[in-house]
């Protein structure tokens, strides 16, 4: 009997580690028969950035069940049974729930997620399943959010994922809580030069100053007159025809 047995149990705990929820499995993971089967929560201290995830991830759902998602947005305060599949949004300082399925008190909830960093976990509790999508600053968080909407981008297995975050607030952490400091901008400091400055000042007054225009001369058409001097005709000379008897006489002449 005993022989039989230990085969039967370790065929059960192969089972569990092969049927175990993997990241790989998102987002299939909350669906079932084409209805979107968990419930996505954000702490009663969350900022405005969480609850806009949370509707983000419903949408990114709502694209691909074949059923409308009724009631699946949830407040920390709303949840009274965690035996059922939850999408948990934010920090362990900012949702209660994130606190009770780590085992996290209010004093230590800042240490779960190192700085400059963002989380996502799966944890498989066999009949459901909890997802942590959670960062210290609301960057953080937003960036795992991004990654498991373009999770086809990533390399998603396991049970965590891990990312960096480009920060765009400092985190402080304090004993017990976690203050978040805006950073103070830096000053620029331009280099004037003085004579550069001068002139764009004296530019700047002559554009003020009013521009007359001064009537353009009115000019006279001058026309020239042309002389055509005309070509002198030429004379005509008629020629005289002598008479006979003329001729005859100065031929006579000649002879002497």
């Amino acid at each position: 009997m005993k022989k039989i047995m230990i085969p039967l149990i370790i065929l059960i705990l192969l089972t569990s580690l092969v049927f175990a929820a993997d990241l790989g499995d998102w987002p299939d993971m909350f669906i079932d028969g084409g209805k979107f089967d968990a419930l996505i929560v954000v702490g009663n201290k969350a900022s405005s950035s969480d609850v806009l995830l949370q509707i983000e991830l419903l949408s990114f759902y709502g694209g691909l069940v074949t059923e409308p998602i009724i009631g699946a947005a949830s407040l920390a305060s709303d949840i009274t049974d965690l035996k059922q599949n939850l999408i948990l949004i934010g920090s362990p300082c900012a949702n209660d729930i994130i606190a009770d399925v780590l085992d996290v008190d209010e004093a230590n909830c800042h240490k779960f997620i190192e700085d400059g960093t963002a989380i996502i976990k799966v944890i498989d509790e066999g009949s459901y399943v909890h997802l942590l999508v959670s960062g210290n600053s609301d960057d953080g968080t937003k960036e795992a959010v991004e990654v498991l909407k373009n999770h086809k981008k990533h390399d998603l297995k396991g049970n965590e994922f891990i990312l960096g975050v480009e920060e765009s607030e400092i985190i402080k952490k304090e004993e017990g809580k976690v203050v978040v400091v805006e950073e103070e901008a830096e000053e620029e400091i331009l280099e004037v030069d003085p004579l550069e400055e001068l002139k764009k000042k004296i530019e700047e007054n002559k554009a003020k100053e009013e521009v007359v225009e001064e009537p353009e001369p009115i000019q006279e058409e001058i026309k020239e007159e042309i002389i055509i001097e005309e070509e002198p005709k030429p004379v005509i000379v008629e020629e005289k025809q002598e008479s006979f008897f003329t001729r005859f006489i100065n031929w006579f002449k000649s002879l002497f």
